[in-house]
């Protein structure tokens, strides 16, 4: 027994099929109204194909009792059963739709049918009144040829009978004979009058089946205009069908170029991520070469404290010594030297401070920079991830319009 033939693609019309692999996926919507794609378990994707094999050889209408079985095999258990009723009332809104285009097409089909059942009695019926008509006329030339052949053949027995009732009797009698021509003369215009009534009743009867064809020739043209419109209405649905599949293409053509589109923005957000964090990398060694230059400052304005307490204590020392070596100015000669080298070193201990300090003013510079830099990259990535979650609802709303322009 061969297969119930499909009458309308289930599949398609309630989204079950992921558009984007051949499997069979979760009905439900996640976050910004997206769709799941966990797989339907595969002990009951085969239960959801014979749903939808069984919804497929009946009316959308009537396919509306297996929605609820569907919905529940179809929906996550953990995650999106509870979209059961409004996955319902969307499935219902979509077959109510389908049953509408479905109920158009079987009018169209049907009356397509018709028109041709009504031309075909047409073509018989008219071919039928052709052969009548024919036999008709035919069968008339016969009976008219016999009557004529007949009627001649008793004329010329008439005038041969009386030719030789002449050449026997030599006109015995005029008036008899007269009578007797008169009454044959009678009855062979008789007889021509009935042939010749009976050929105007044929005449009306040819005449009334010649109207007949006439009012059959003119509901067969009806017909056959019926038909050409209907053949016309389904030339443009197949317009309108061509059409579609145009828009179909030019969609796709335009998904096409936002997946091209979605893919370089990904491209320049993985390079834009991979320079912040590089940005990242240089700031953080920026930031140690800080803390070491920090720690340098730190021990030598130590070492400084130290030398001022040398310094200190030399001083001292050196008045100390002045008071007590007064007396030995080769002493305090040497003395001198000594706070002179003493200072010396100080103020070189001094100007390596202030480098320092300098070193620390440009590092803390760059640091700034580097901080603003790094804040500007971050808005860039901001706005690069702003942009590809705009491009990321453009394609999936473009994918949303095709789905629906195909199920249209």
């Amino acid at each position: 027994m061969a297969p119930p033939s499909r009458i309308w693609d289930a599949y398609r019309t309630l989204g079950i099929t992921n558009p984007n692999k051949a499997g069979l996926t979760c009905v439900g919507e996640i976050r910004h109204g997206k769709r799941c794609r966990w797989d339907i378990p595969s002990d009951d994707e085969p239960q959801v194909r014979s749903i939808l094999n069984k919804m497929e050889t009946k009316a959308p209408f009537d396919a509306r009792p297996l929605l609820k079985r569907l919905g529940r095999l179809t929906l996550c258990e953990d995650y999106h059963r509870s979209q059961l009723m409004d996955k319902l009332k969307e499935w219902e809104d979509v077959i109510e739709d389908a049953e509408k285009f479905w109920q158009r097409a079987f009018l169209q089909v049907k009356a397509r049918k018709v028109a041709l059942k009504m031309l075909e009695k047409e073509r018989d019926r008219t071919s039928q009144l052709e052969q009548e008509i024919a036999r008709w006329k035919s069968g008339e030339q016969v009976n008219i040829a016999t009557l004529v052949s007949v009627v001649k053949a008793e004329a010329e027995a008439v005038e041969e009978n009386i030719l030789r009732q002449e050449t026997e009797k030599k006109l015995q009698d005029s008036q008899a004979h007269a009578k007797k021509m008169s009454d044959n003369h009678q009855a062979v215009l008789g007889y021509w009058n009935d042939l010749i009534r009976t050929s105007q009743y044929k005449d009306k009867e040819a005449q009334t089946m010649l109207e007949k064809h006439a009012e059959t020739v003119k509901e067969l043209l009806d017909t056959k205009h019926l038909f050409s419109t209907c053949q016309g209405e389904c030339e443009q649905l197949r317009i309108d069908i061509n059409k579609q599949n145009s828009i179909f293409d030019l969609n796709g053509a335009e998904l096409d170029k936002l997946k091209v589109n979605h893919t370089e923005m990904s491209t320049s957000m993985e390079q834009l991520t991979v320079q912040v964090r590089a940005k990242g990398r240089t700031n953080g060694r920026l930031k140690a070469e800080l803390a070491q230059i920090t720690d340098e400052r730190d021990l030598s304005l130590k070492e400084k404290v130290d030398l001022k307490t040398q310094l200190d204590y030399a001083n001292g020392t050196i008045d100390l010594l002045k008071l007590s070596l007064a007396e030995e100015g080769a002493s305090s000669i040497a003395l001198s030297d000594s706070r002179q080298q003493l200072e010396q070193e100080l103020r070189l201990e001094n100007q390596k401070l202030m480098d320092l300090k300098q070193s620390k003013s440009q590092l803390e510079d760059d640091h700034a920079v580097l901080a603003e830099q790094e804040l500007e990259l971050k808005s860039q990535l901001s706005n690069e991830q702003s942009t590809s979650a705009k491009l990321q609802q453009s394609l999936e709303d473009a994918i949303l319009k095709l789905t629906s322009s195909e199920d249209r």
